[in-house]
This record gives structure tokens, C-alpha cells and sequence, in this order.
């Protein structure tokens, strides 16, 4: 995504983890966080959510 702010142009990423189901709330966390980091390192712009501890489904990718 690309802001025009005055004379200079702001490029913005977005990386998004997501957990659905987890034991208690710092469980859902820690897998959600689990989820961005694979987010991130498979290029950004990217949504995943965690299913297991080996894997996570990304829901959409997308790239400016």
C-alpha cells in the first residue's frame, strides 16, 4: 500500500496471524504470534492462521 503524504509516498505492509481455537487466551496468543512470524517470513502482506504446531493455512496473500 503506498500513502501520498505531502511530496513523499509512505509504503505500508501488513502481516496478519489469527488463531481460532486454544486452551485460554495466552494459549490463542502465543499462536496467533506463531502465525505472524510465518506471516512475515513468507513475504508480508500475508494473512495466516495457526492449525497446529507444524503448520499454518495462509488465507490470502497479497502483494502491492
Amino acid at each position: 500500500l503506498e500513502i501520498p503524504i505531502e511530496d513523499k509516498k509512505l509504503h505500508v505492509t501488513i502481516s496478519v496471524g489469527i488463531c481460532f481455537k486454544a486452551k485460554n487466551f495466552e494459549d490463542c496468543v502465543k499462536k496467533a504470534d506463531m502465525a505472524l512470524y510465518k506471516a512475515k517470513s513468507m513475504g508480508r502482506n500475508r494473512v495466516e492462521v495457526y492449525e497446529d504446531e507444524t503448520n499454518t493455512k495462509t488465507v490470502n496473500a497479497y502483494s502491492c
